[in-house]
């Protein structure tokens, strides 16, 4: 308590003030703790004081006594309270320089406007009227002072002691002395963070005299400030400033003026005469210190000078110049504060001091606060290489640093409004005067004075009293006196006893966790000792003692256990199971078991957020006998007896112990006697001879029996030069770096050098892979949080941000290590430990079963765990009673409960509960053989979209899905279940479309309800209530698999899964169906354009083939072979069916071995599904697998989960049984469909997981774009969509996709139809460009398309021969009348064609061929006539060509390669001509060569059965003519005849090219071709139709979306398929195999 008061407990109703004596206040009767004044003392405002000495009650405000007021709101009267009580007032008005108003809530005259003297650099001096002089003394000076006795003015002196400086005659300040308010402040020359206050040194902030005097740090510079406006700067080391208020206009004196506004009355000395010159003037300023020895100026020819010469050099920009220079960092304040003077000082200094770079900065910086005082923005004008600054450790650089805000002692005092350049605290970092410590470590604030953490023990009042600073509890003062035979003095600042006996640990009190220990006669407070193991990275260990080394076992392995009979000890076993990652050079730990007091809690890698505790799924956080809870991103487990146990379900696991273990722990840690050489006990206390049989005579029996103790093939040892590069600091190097890296403060707790090696290892072993280096890093970073060291940002600089998974959560560089919970929601105000990275909720969020929920949300606790709101459980073994949470009440209610009969209760995934007894599966296979759930089998085949299966019946606890189907197209299957739509799609392999998104598989969806990965070849989606349905792409067999549950309850193709197979082919009406075709039917879905049943035809010699091949070993007869490889499933799964349905197969199919492969992969794969053991079938000669590159074949991938990119982020639980399929090879692992090296892993962004190089639009809107780089790293940017695009979903792609279009076409003979509709006639015969991109337009694909004129005829017209499309540096070309073919960079191919990844496409379309990209562009060639290109509205004003420019502007079409306009057609078309050599052509015909139709002859032709049959406003194309304008094309037409004599096929053509412009208009047209006019004869096996669809009933299948428009052509008889040139039977077609069509020999082809 303060001066005459003492504490009470609960003091009475009233706290007795002077203002109560006079007029009683009404206070409230409870009592509270608190200081009361001592008997014969009360309260003035917060000082307890006799009551003689009470204040004034005035106008019924309390004032204190001697307290001056203005009492009326103006200042036009002062009152002044005498002690007694007295108030006296007279009239008033400020003074000169001074204005009425409120101030720091106080009505008083203030002064405006202010002037500022500054001493600097050597003999350099700028005075408040703002004249510059030089003086070279190095005594002790008044630089300013109070000179008149202006009664309402604060007196103050402010001295300046110069010392010489270097050799040269030169002086610089050594302290700088403020007296004010009977106080002195003293600052000394690069004494940083303290003060002198009368002679004893403080820690800055101080804050004096009830706030009236402060001094604290701003920047590089100590600011003193009183409440009237006086402010004085030292830079500890070269410049002073002092800054007085307006109102001491005319009032000071000393070096620095009078401040009068005169600068001619400058040089006055103490008596106000002027003094002879500035040397006389200064020495009349001099302090007189007895002793001091000092010299008021340079004699005569002594005084330094610089020569000119010298001072040109230092004029330099790099110089002094770079104050005036106009394009300097400080331009913008040369208006405000003239830089001459700082120039002219600038270069006498550098003079005098050789250029030397320390007083050039220094220099500058004087400039800078003067500047920056001044308000004015200032460049950044430092550099690593002019003038840096070195800032302490976690602290950096900043133009205008902000101290205040963020230093130990908080919020003390407002802070100053002006900049000032120096070193800012990092984030989380306060400053504690002198440096940058983290909160713990910050000192206490007490009564104006700043007490640095203990063991700093302060005396004060004459030694008196001892006050020590505790953190989080304060400043503690306790009685102190000096032993006999010392006295109290102040040394060297510090107030001490001198001649003291010898210091003990009896007066220190030391922190909890900490003892007291004399270290070098000094008591010291030292950590209690404990011990850590730790096992990390792929796989790194680090015992107990200290001991370094690597193991790659994939067993389970003790890690460390209490092993001598230590009775006294609680006894631990903790073990941990090792799993590589399908690299067998790298492995992390898979799960992690602690068992302790009876209790066993396993946490494992593929389960983040969860713990198992004896069985039973648990959450972190649950008590048990212990706490288990989380640390960052980590789970941990506590004792009682201070084990902590800690994983971050990943690869990261550490063990503590406390001492009392020493010496009684085994297993692969060590045994902690303190002793490194003796770790590699076996259990038999035998020293292992390798590391390989240390980790053997460790490991655990478990199920696992495929486990090893070593890399399969040895361990590769890293090459050095590899081992060099990832040594590099923009890699592991990061760890080691010492200057300013980010972990040079922990180097001194944990050895860098294990960490580091480790990490190099991680990358070398994973081929650099970022995520291994991100993680090693961490592990390193952790271990120095852990220490509480204060580690810098290393994220940034090695590029690897931490994404937060969870929604509501933020990341934390240093977080709390107790976040707050269900359990404990206050849990992070009571946390001991040091702060930890980590994703911590947002604020009003908990952490709750692995998510951030609101608070609100939290449920129920129940035997030590939570429940979330309406959770039900079972609770005892034989789900005899279920609980729920209830939501209002928070409180769990139980009732009796049994399970339903079709399930059974059991634990799965650790959670006790009801689950179905059985499962049962409907197939079917590509050959259209369907099995239901009862086992029925029945063959249908129809291209129509039919329901497989779905609930029909609703019933409690069945969740709503729905399966469909569609053969033949690229999406063939379909699954609606929690309002999701999944589509699995042959067209891209390894994704999946989400609700129409496509998404990189594997996934997780709604909170794990749904899963979807790559299993072998097939595709796995599952629900979490017990569907899984498989899409196995290669055999193209599909399986639904429903538990028991869903008996009865669901129709469609798979039938009604009641048991029976009888009444499987029940139609939706509920009826028995005849036959399988008209059940098929009835489940048909939507009406899908042009679908049907297809009948399979009967195979006439079945019978004999099945008798065949029941004695072939080699087909189908392989199923049923009693020693082949099927035979251990025989008894699981019943062959015959299979074996029906293979010969079937290669019966109607014809005995393609591709059919009956098919047939045998789908009896395999049931066997595989069924658990039963199968034997490889397939050889090189017989099915064999092709597998793409970086992968190989595997019959049964052993492991759980297809090793992908994903799960290395994030892992996936996957089931068991094995599948056949491409596994990566060794050190590759799957990213979306390609084996990448683990290095160009992609990303995992908010969930998904994206391909390198993936450019995406993460938020549903086209405002992000993000890519995602090797490595994992994902950088975003703002975004838009360019003109002519628009934002949306293309394909399965959030992206900006072009709307609208334009066409231009080139037909018959000379006619063209530009983008903008401008139609014009050219009749050159060489090769011109039709359209290509003109601009450099960074986001659009460049293309040209040039076009091939020939003569026609005898006459002088010209013809198509060829087009030739050039994209994605490729060249497509079509050749006229080559029906089938497409030229690709030369070299024929068949149609269809695929290249460049899918982006690329060529088919037959009708009559025409179509050529399109993934970027909007269409070709369209009838390889006769008409040649039709559309672009995207993204293109419109970048073309160029003859198609125009697409601007939208009819009047500027015939632009030449120039830019300028072309007098006529025929100069523009041949500007456009494509150079060939050697090619003979011309480019039009010559004056009256060119062929004119005279006008009789064409009126023959507008008759309905010519041209005008176009027009014929009841013709076929009547619906046409609206959309699409038939003028053009008649004009055309009438032209084309008329000089081809009516040739009929001319004008068939001719029509032929208004249908299709009609036909791209998604246009109906009638039939208008007949046997007698325009027929067009197809091929064998087909027939004409107006919408002929070709695209349905290729041969290659369904590799690409039909395109959505009609097209004139002959379309294919049933059973006939179109393999580019004709209609073939099924066993006719060819092959299609990456991107491009093989015909079926004797076709050899070259590749």
């Amino acid at each position: 308590c303060p001066l005459n008061s003492h504490y009470e407990f609960c003091s009475s109703s009233c706290d007795v003030t002077c203002s109560n004596l006079y007029a009683p206040v009404q206070c409230m009767t409870q009592c509270k703790e608190g200081c009361m004044c001592n008997e014969g003392f009360v309260l003035s405002g917060d000082h307890c004081i006799p009551i003689s000495q009470c204040g004034c009650l005035h106008r019924g405000l309390y004032y204190q006594p001697w307290e001056t007021f203005h009492p009326s709101g103006s200042c036009k009267e002062q009152c002044v309270c005498q002690a007694g009580g007295e108030v006296v007032c007279k009239a008033f008005s400020c003074g000169a320089g001074e204005k009425c108003g409120v101030v720091d809530g106080i009505q008083k005259c203030h002064p405006f406007g202010s002037a500022t003297c500054s001493a600097s650099g050597h003999p350099h001096y700028l005075s408040f009227d703002g004249v510059a002089f030089d003086f070279q003394g190095t005594c002790t000076y008044v630089l300013a002072k109070t000179c008149t006795d202006a009664s309402h003015l604060t007196p103050f002196t402010i001295s300046v002691e110069k010392e010489s400086w270097g050799s040269g005659n030169v002086s610089m300040a050594k302290l700088v002395s403020i007296q004010v308010y009977g106080i002195t402040f003293t600052l000394l020359q690069n004494k940083q963070g303290l003060i002198m206050v009368d002679g004893v040194s403080h820690n800055l902030p101080v804050i004096m005299v009830n706030g009236q005097l402060r001094a604290y740090q701003h920047g590089t510079n100590v600011l003193v400030q009183t409440d009237f406006g006086l402010t004085v700067t030292y830079d500890l080391v070269y410049q002073a400033r002092v800054t007085i208020p307006g109102s001491y206009h005319g009032q000071t004196c000393g070096l620095c003026g009078n401040y009068n506004g005169q600068q001619d009355e400058e040089f006055l000395l103490p008596s106000g005469r002027t003094a002879p010159d500035a040397a006389a003037f200064g020495s009349a300023w001099e302090v007189q210190i007895p002793g001091a020895s000092c010299t008021d100026r340079c004699a005569g020819n002594s005084c330094p000078v610089c020569e000119e010469k010298k001072k040109e050099v230092f004029k330099g920009r790099n110089y002094c110049g770079l104050l005036t220079d106009p394009d300097s960092p400080f331009a913008a304040c040369h208006g405000m504060v003239s830089p001459s003077v700082y120039q002219s000082n600038c270069l006498y200094d550098l003079c005098l001091g050789n250029g030397d770079t320390q007083v050039l900065c220094q220099s500058i910086h004087s400039y800078v606060t003067a500047c920056q005082e001044a308000k004015v923005f200032i460049q950044p004008w430092r550099s690593t290489s002019f003038c840096p600054v070195s800032c302490p450790v976690n602290s950096h650089y900043e133009l205008c640093a902000d101290l205040c805000t963020t230093t130990c002692s908080r919020d003390i005092m407002d802070c100053p409004e002006t900049c000032a350049e120096g070193c800012q605290c990092d984030r989380g970092f306060f400053f504690d005067g002198q440096g940058c410590v983290t909160l713990e470590n910050c000192g206490c604030f007490k009564q104006g004075r700043y007490y640095k953490v203990q063991p700093q023990m302060v005396l004060m009042n004459e030694c008196q009293q001892s006050c020590t600073c505790v953190p989080a509890r304060g400043v503690t003062c306790k009685a102190h006196s000096c032993t006999s035979g010392a006295t109290c003095q102040i040394r060297d600042g510090v107030m001490d006893c001198v001649g003291q006996g010898k210091p003990s640990c009896s007066v220190v009190s030391c922190r909890e966790g900490t003892i007291c220990k004399m270290i070098n006669e000094q008591p010291k407070c030292v950590p209690v000792s404990r011990g850590t193991c730790w096992a990390g990275g792929y796989f790194h260990y680090h015992t107990f003692d200290g001991r370094a080394y690597d193991f790659h076992g994939n067993c389970t392995y003790t890690v460390a256990k209490t092993c001598r009979d230590a009775s006294s000890l609680p006894s631990f076993h903790v073990m941990a199971k090792s799993e590589n990652s399908g690299n067998t050079q790298v492995f992390y730990s898979g799960s992690v078991t602690v068992q302790v007091d009876g209790v066993t809690v396993t946490a494992a890698r593929a389960e983040a957020g969860f713990v198992w505790v004896s069985a039973g799924r648990a959450c972190p956080p649950c008590s048990y006998v212990h706490p288990v809870g989380f640390s960052g991103t980590s789970l941990v487990l506590r004792t009682d007896f201070n084990l902590r146990v800690s994983y971050d379900w990943n690869n990261h696991l550490r063990v503590t112990v406390p001492n009392d273990f020493s010496e009684s722990l085994c297993g692969l840690c060590g045994n902690y006697n303190g002793d490194p050489s003796d770790d590699f006990r076996t259990p038999d206390g035998d020293l292992a001879p390798s590391v390989t049989a240390l980790g053997k005579s460790w490991a655990v029996e478990d199920e696992d029996q495929f486990c090893w103790h070593d890399c399969i093939g040895g361990c590769r040892p890293c090459a050095p030069s590899i081992a060099r590069k990832y040594k590099e600091e923009a890699l592991c190097g990061l760890i080691a770096k010492v200057s300013d890296g980010p972990f040079s403060q922990c180097h001194s707790k944990v050895d860098p050098k294990v960490y580091l090696d480790n990490c190099v290892y991680d990358l070398c072993h994973n081929d650099g892979y970022r995520k291994a280096l991100c993680e090693a890093l961490k592990a390193y970073a952790d271990a120095c949080q852990l220490e509480g060291v204060r580690i810098g940002e290393w994220r940034q600089l090695a590029r690897c941000p931490m994404e937060c998974p969870l929604e509501n959560s933020q990341y934390q560089f240093c977080g709390t290590a107790c976040p707050a919970t269900c359990v404990d929601q206050s849990a992070p105000s009571s946390c001991q430990d040091p702060c930890v990275e980590s994703c911590q909720c947002k604020d009003g969020f908990v952490l709750s079963q692995g998510k951030c929920i609101p608070k609100s949300s939290c449920g129920c606790q129940f035997e030590g765990r939570p429940y979330v709101p309406n959770e039900s459980f079972w609770v005892n073994e034989a789900c005899g009673t279920r609980c729920m949470c209830n939501a209002a009440t928070r409180q769990v209610e139980c009732m009796a409960a049994t399970c339903k009969h079709s399930e059974r209760c059991g634990l799965v995934n650790g959670i006790r509960g009801c689950y179905p007894s059985s499962y049962a599966t409907c197939s079917v296979t590509r050959n259209m053989h369907y099995a239901t759930f009862d086992g029925q089998r029945y063959d249908f085949q129809g291209t129509c979209h039919y329901q497989l299966t779905a609930l029909c019946k609703k019933a409690e606890g069945l969740v709503d899905f729905e399966v469909y189907f569609q053969e033949n197209n690229t999406a063939p299957l379909q699954i609606k279940i929690y309002q999701t739509s999944l589509r699995i799609s042959n067209q891209f392999p390894g994704k999946v479309l989400m609700n129409g998104f496509l998404i990189n598989l594997p996934f997780n969806l709604n909170d794990k309800k749904i899963t979807a990965y790559r299993k072998g070849w097939a595709t796995v989606i599952q629900a979490d209530f017990g569907l899984t349905v498989t899409y196995a792409g290669w055999s193209g067999r599909i399986t639904v698999t429903l538990p028991v549950t869903y008996a009865g309850a669901v129709c469609g193709l798979c039938g009604n899964f009641n048991k029976d197979r009888e009444d499987d082919l029940l139609m939706r009406d509920g009826t028995l169906a005849p036959s399988p075709i008209s059940f098929g039917q009835s489940w048909k879905v939507g009406d899908l354009l042009g679908c049907s049943v297809v009948t399979i035809p009967p195979c006439a010699s079945i019978e004999a083939i099945e008798k065949e091949q029941r004695g072939s070993r080699g087909q189908c007869g392989i199923i049923l072979d009693k020693n082949g490889p099927f035979r251990g499933c025989h008894s699981k799964v019943d062959p015959h069916g299979y074996f029906i349905d293979c010969v079937y197969s290669y019966c109607v199919l014809s005995e393609r071995e591709s059919n009956v492969c098919q047939a045998i992969a789908g009896y395999a794969e049931a066997c595989q599904e069924a658990g039963a053991m199968v034997h490889p079938w397939r050889t090189t000669k017989f099915c064999s697998p092709s597998c793409p590159p970086n992968s190989h074949y595997e019959f049964c991938s052993s492991s759980s989960c297809d090793l992908t990119c994903r799960n290395l982020y994030a892992p996936l639980q996957c089931t068991t049984q094995c599948k056949e399929g491409c596994v990566c090879d060794q050190d590759f692992v799957l990213s979306g469909d390609h084996c990448v090296p683990f290095s160009q892993c992609g990303c995992l962004h908010r969930g998904l997981y994206y391909q390198a190089g993936e450019t995406f639009h993460p938020s549903g809107s086209c405002e992000e774009q993000c890519v995602c780089q090797a490595g994992g790293e994902v950088v975003c940017k703002a975004f838009s969509c360019g003109t002519g695009e628009q934002c949306g979903v293309v394909d399965g792609v959030q992206k900006c996709h072009p709307f609208g279009s334009a066409t231009c076409s080139a037909s018959g003979h000379p006619h063209y139809l530009s983008f903008d509709g401008v139609s014009f006639d050219f009749q050159g015969t060489c090769t011109y460009i039709l359209a290509k991109t003109c601009t450099d337009a960074s986001d659009l694909t460049p293309f040209t398309i040039s076009i091939e004129k020939e003569d026609w005829g005898t006459r002088n017209m010209s013809v198509t021969k060829l087009l030739s499309i050039q994209v994605y540096g490729i060249t497509l070309t079509l050749l006229q009348n080559k029906q089938g073919l497409i030229m690709v960079d030369g070299v024929s191919h068949n149609l269809p064609v695929i290249v460049a990844d899918g982006r690329l496409r060529a088919y037959q379309h009708g009559v025409n061929v179509l050529v399109q990209t993934d970027f909007g562009l269409t070709v369209s060639y009838d390889l006769v006539y008409h040649a039709r290109v559309t672009v995207p509205g993204s293109y419109h004003g970048q073309m160029c060509g003859l198609c125009g420019n697409y601007k939208g502007q009819q009047d500027d079409k015939f632009l030449l390669p120039d830019g300028r306009v072309a007098p006529d057609t025929a100069s523009f078309g041949s500007a456009w001509e494509v150079q060939i050599p050697e090619a003979s052509c011309t480019d039009k015909c010559a004056g009256n060569s060119c062929p004119v139709c005279k006008e009789e002859r064409k009126d023959v032709f507008k008759a309905h059965n010519y041209c005008g049959l176009l027009t014929a406003p009841d013709g076929p194309f009547a619906a046409c003519h609206s959309t699409v304008s038939p003028s053009t094309y008649f004009n055309n037409c009438l032209y084309d005849l008329c000089l081809g004599n009516g040739d009929s096929q001319l004008l068939c053509q001719s029509i032929h090219s208004y249908v299709t412009a009609c036909q791209e208009a998604k246009v109906t047209i009638q039939p208008w071709r007949s046997a007698s006019f325009c027929p067009l004869t197809c091929p064998a096996n087909s027939q004409y139709k107006v919408c002929a669809k070709l695209c349905t009933t290729t041969c290659t299948g369904d590799i690409m979306d039909c395109p959505e428009t009609c097209a004139e052509g002959c379309q294919c008889d049933k059973g006939f398929f179109f393999d580019g040139q004709g209609c073939v039977t099924l066993e006719n077609c060819g092959c299609f195999e990456r991107g491009r069509y093989y015909k079926v020999p004797p076709q050899a082809v070259w590749v």
